[in-house]
């Protein structure tokens, strides 16, 4: 009924056959969000003629939803040139978002950015990238295993990345392990050259859970952009541990 609300803001196409209980389709296009969006959600940014549509078979559960934006603007994030895809079965899950180019914070910038993801029972195969076509090209991909509703366990695998042309390795196939309140975290390696940064324990709302991390050789000149206003220089080491970031913050 948002049409009727909202005719302005609203172009709808209704092809629902009232004769049909088991099938429905949808047509949503978005001529002017601004006004709206300025009162429920100001950091949110849709805009003009973005579409929204899809349709749901009843007989053997497949939904499929297609969005196209020119661009769409949340908080620091800004992305332009927007693909999404979702489709849904009885036991089959697919997801796939295109963007163009999408900017955080002013600073990083991704182009032809891809991320996409299937899953079937209780796994999900995920991947991320962006200037695959580039010498700078960026690959990163993890599977999820969902056990029940607060447990879940994701396995990052060998990856590769790139910050400002400056490529980082994930070498190791490390574990996150997300149970209620704990995080585990197994064997995260990340290294750029003779630079590492490591990570390997618990952390959670008890004490005794210590997350324990390793910086060596870290070149602050590589991060002086995201992190200061000005150039910065030096080498970074740091090794310790944090635990109880919630209750009793220690380190």
């Amino acid at each position: 009924q948002f049409h009727r609300i909202f005719p302005v803001l609203f172009n709808y196409k209704n092809k629902y056959d009232f004769n049909k209980n088991n099938h429905f389709e949808f047509d949503l296009t978005i001529n002017d969000s601004e006004n709206l969006l300025s009162i429920i959600h100001p950091s949110l940014y849709v805009a003009p003629k973005t579409s929204f549509s899809g349709h749901y078979y009843e007989d053997s559960s497949f939904f499929l939803a297609t969005l196209k934006s020119d661009s769409i603007f949340f908080d620091n994030l800004k992305s332009y040139g927007i693909n999404c895809n979702q489709s849904v079965n009885k036991s089959d899950l697919s997801v796939s978002i295109k963007t163009n180019q999408s900017v955080y914070n002013d600073s990083l910038k991704f182009n032809q950015l891809l991320f996409s993801s299937i899953g079937k029972s209780n796994e999900l195969e995920s991947n991320i990238s962006w200037e695959s076509k580039n010498t700078t090209s960026s690959l990163v991909k993890w599977s999820t295993s969902f056990i029940d509703e607060t447990h879940y366990k994701m396995i990052l695998d060998t990856s590769y990345f790139h910050v400002n042309s400056n490529k980082w390795h994930i070498e190791n196939q490390s574990e996150f392990t997300f149970n209620n309140d704990t995080i585990h975290i197994e064997k995260f390696l990340l290294t750029r050259n003779n630079q590492t940064i490591s990570a390997d324990g618990y952390l959670s709302k008890k004490d005794k859970h210590k997350l324990k991390f390793n910086i060596q050789k870290l070149d602050i000149s590589e991060l002086s952009k995201f992190i200061s206003k000005v150039p910065l220089k030096g080498t970074f080491n740091s090794r310790g541990y944090i635990s109880n970031p919630i209750n009793n913050f220690a380190y």
